[in-house]
């Protein structure tokens, strides 16, 4: 089971689940354990791996209350959600971007079903960036760990035309998710590098 987003990076990254047919009408494989290939952080922009771009996903809320929800983008590999970006018009504090994050992860939008999958959030104007690994918890929200993308010079890429094509693009989104995100078994959190570790 799948309980935190280690448990789902584990999963991403393990590139390969076993499933047992219970199908009756799979008469070559039922009872059987078959193999799916989920991920491969190798296979960037090449063999089996599929990219797609979700605009305004609905999201359902653990609260009876709360309604649907609607996201602005989502960046699928494969058919899962692994980036979640949170967009806010030009003059807005890139913390509003957050607190709309946290607010859905308050509301239950990240905990349980496909959307369990995401593994990095963004929350972009489009003067400012910043990326964090999925916290798991509404609680857990910390900024220090919320990053501003950086060139090779450690310069801030503030641009979001800039921080589309270096972070978000193929292949460099894969690549984030497939190596550069780390699921740290001492504390159980799952952790993503800051751009100076990538350039490194």
């Amino acid at each position: 089971a799948c309980n935190t987003p280690n448990d789902v990076n584990r999963l991403i990254n393990g590139e390969l689940i076993s499933v047992k047919r219970d199908n009756p009408n799979d008469r070559n494989n039922f009872g059987k354990e078959v193999y799916l290939k989920i991920f491969d952080a190798k296979e960037i922009a090449a063999g089996q791996s599929r990219y797609q771009i979700v605009r305004q996903p609905r999201f359902k809320t653990a609260h009876q209350l709360g309604g649907d929800r609607r996201g602005d983008v989502m960046l699928l590999i494969n058919g899962m959600p692994v980036i979640h970006i949170e967009l806010k018009r030009s003059k807005v504090d890139v913390s509003q971007a957050t607190f709309q994050i946290k607010r859905y992860m308050h509301e239950g939008v990240f905990a349980s079903g496909l959307f369990k999958m995401v593994q990095i959030f963004v929350a972009m104007t489009p003067e400012e960036t910043v990326y964090f690994a999925n916290p798991g918890k509404e609680e857990n929200f910390k900024t220090e760990f919320q990053f501003h993308w950086a060139d090779f010079n450690n310069e801030v890429v503030s641009d979001w035309r800039r921080v589309t094509s270096d972070l978000l693009s193929i292949p460099m989104a894969h690549q984030l998710v497939g190596f550069y995100t780390i699921a740290d078994e001492k504390d159980n959190t799952l952790k993503v590098l800051r751009s100076y570790q990538y350039f490194a």
